[in-house]
């Protein structure tokens, strides 16, 4: 059923290509040639995103991850496209799956820190992770100040029909084949349609069938550290949708987005197994819808109305083998949220905007072995943002402040809300402070038992510095937790065990150094539990041939974790053992054209980002990534 419907959808998609190609003419041409906004001018500057950059200096905007990189990073979903990201740490339960999850300065806690564009918040919780959202989803994403992002999904200004396509194959029967059509309707209006699909069968690996294991025994003394044998799980996921935007500059602004998705997943469970690379799998099916809409209007001067909603439906389905969770009497079935914000702002001069917001979520959850329970979230805030001078110094500042409430059958919670930012520029050095007093909602599922919603109220603050000067650059954070309850981060993963424990405080350093075709970039966090040091790096080297359009990239990158605090899963603890992980990408990039081929745990070590979930050893993965204008 999942390889049918995926292949009459891109089906329909090849098919609304030939005959959109065929229908569009000449509406949309350039009818004024020396105007930088004409329609000629934004087609070519919709190819020259997708070309390659020849990048002289270091990024003077690292907060921005636009269409440009993340085209370069030739990935399926949001984890592996923020990999390098300076602020971002990327936990694969697999090699890709909707299961692996980036965390912004390492939060394990289950923090709102992802948006889409209407503010409305993308939640992570048990098996749902980030990499639900694909790389023909996203166009752009914002991050910062702090560990917050906005994921910007709507098409942007197009004048004549284009078409991205990702494919990837590899390891264990691999086939990710991710694409999105796009068109405008009209002079204001454009329309995205996407299909995204992965599998990897679930089987059963041992190097000893090979000469792989021999090879890695000749280079190590420890031999205990290799991958020798394990279990790589199944995962056979299909996403497709469509989004529209209609845009009047300066104006109005509509858009509304809708999403199926049929997901198969196979996932660890936490009950004693013969070893601990033959543990018990679960099996897991999820049928998801997901609609969303909203309208921006900013010509009823002096006020700015804006309004977002979104229904989300999960339809999970567990099936788990017999005697491994005896108590499991709460595995959801069915898990429907639909939440709205409306937003009223008045502009006050030029640079200050005040204004209030509510925003509302009614989250119903059915129980195969429980009764079902009700939620429902309220925040009435007001805000106010101001842009200023201080001499030659640009200044931004941002506040909010109201009350949060959650009820549920059986209690009422309240707590105050508190959010600013306050961000200053000058040439190529930025400074930021932020502060956030909030309250988490957290709704545990899949427990040995049931265990009611809740609120953990908590605060989140720090401070952020970026400097850069031609070649160099350098990034530097600070971030302080208080409140975060331990429980809260366990139920926001599988079976109650995360990653790690939620830090207090997290120091980031991240230096870049950019030298005509070598690139060096670096980024450590260091925390207040272990792991005490997260560290990533990555050295690329750019050659293009004289007198062509080719270039060819070569990328080592290591990733480094510290020992971990022991996690007892399944059993075993041997979960947390430092990991040491190098992986290298050699890409050639004609044109709009890239293809690649990626080597993965190249030094075939035996480590785990995720309780239960033991990294296959060496892999091989290659594809190609195109886009393509008419």
């Amino acid at each position: 059923m999942l390889e049918n419907s995926y292949f009459r959808l891109s089906l329909l998609t090849v098919l609304l290509l030939n005959i959109t190609i065929s229908a569009h003419n000449g509406t949309n041409q350039c009818t004024d040639s020396t105007a930088h906004t004409c329609q000629a001018d934004i087609e070519n500057d919709r190819r020259d995103v997708f070309l390659f950059p020849l990048e002289k200096t270091v990024d003077q905007d690292i907060f921005s991850v636009g269409s440009n990189r993340v085209f370069k990073t030739d990935a399926p979903s949001l984890s592996e496209i923020l990999t390098h990201h300076p602020a971002a740490v990327s936990i694969p339960f697999t090699l890709s799956s909707s299961f692996n999850r980036t965390l912004l300065y390492g939060n394990t806690a289950p923090f709102p820190s992802l948006a889409t564009e209407s503010g409305l918040p993308l939640r992570t919780w048990g098996l749902n992770g980030t990499d639900m959202i694909s790389n023909t989803q996203l166009t752009h994403l914002k991050t910062g100040p702090g560990p917050f992002a906005t994921v910007f999904r709507q098409p942007g200004q197009i004048v004549v029909p284009e078409v991205l396509a990702l494919w990837e194959n590899g390891v264990f029967d691999e086939n990710i084949f991710n694409l999105r059509f796009s068109r405008p309707l009209s002079r204001h209006m454009t329309a995205n349609v996407f299909s995204d699909y992965r599998s990897f069968s679930g089987t059963r690996f041992n190097h000893e069938r090979n000469d792989v294991i021999d090879f890695y025994r000749s280079l190590s003394a420890d031999t205990t550290v290799l991958m020798n044998s394990g279990y790589n799980p199944l995962v056979k996921e299909h996403v497709a949708g469509t989004q529209v935007r209609y845009s009047l500059p300066s104006e109005r602004l509509y858009y509304a987005s809708i999403a199926y998705g049929d997901l198969r997943n196979e996932f660890a469970i936490d009950s004693t197994a013969p070893s601990s690379d033959r543990l018990f799998w679960g099996k897991l099916n999820r049928y998801i819808y997901d609609i969303e809409g909203g309208l921006n209007i900013y010509d009823l001067k002096p006020f700015i109305i804006g309004f977002a909603a979104r229904t989300n439906r999960n339809s999970s389905y567990y099936n788990i083998p017999d005697g491994t969770m005896q108590n499991a009497t709460t595995n959801t079935i069915k898990r429907v949220d639909t939440e709205g914000s409306f937003e009223l702002g008045v502009a006050i001069g030029q640079n200050d905007t005040a204004g209030v917001r509510h925003t509302k979520l009614r989250r119903s959850r059915e129980f195969s072995g429980h009764d079902d329970d009700l939620s429902y979230e309220n925040r009435p805030e007001f805000f106010y943002n101001r842009a200023f001078m201080l001499g030659p110094v640009e200044s931004y500042f941002t506040g909010s402040a109201g009350n949060s409430f959650m009820s549920t059958d059986e209690d009422l919670f309240s707590s105050p809300y508190i959010s600013t930012a306050l961000n200053f520029g000058f040439r190529e050095q930025t400074i930021s402070v932020f502060f956030k007093r909030d309250a988490l909602s957290v709704y545990p599922e899949l427990q040995e038992g049931y265990i009611s919603p809740y609120a953990n109220q908590y605060n989140q603050t720090g401070t952020e510095l970026y400097v850069s000067h031609k070649n160099l650059g350098m990034l530097l954070g600070y971030q302080y937790v208080y409140g975060i309850d331990i429980f809260t981060v366990s139920s926001s993963w599988p079976q109650n065990r995360a990653p790690y424990t939620q830090p207090n405080h997290v120091f980031l350093i991240a230096p870049k150094l950019h030298f005509d075709n070598f690139s060096l970039s670096a980024r450590a966090l260091v925390s207040d539990t272990k792991p005490n040091l997260k560290f990533s790096g990555k050295a690329s080297y750019v050659f293009n041939p004289r007198a062509t359009s080719a270039f060819f990239e070569s990328t080592l990158a290591l990733d480094y974790w510290s020992q971990r605090d022991p996690i007892i899963f399944a059993g075993f603890d041997t979960w947390s053992d430092p990991i040491y992980n190098l992986n290298l990408t050699l890409c050639a990039h004609i044109s709009t054209f890239r293809l690649f081929y990626k080597v993965d745990n190249i030094l075939n070590r035996k480590h785990s980002w995720v309780p239960g979930y033991f990294s296959p050893g060496v892999t091989f993965r290659w594809g190609l990534n195109w886009f393509i204008q008419r």
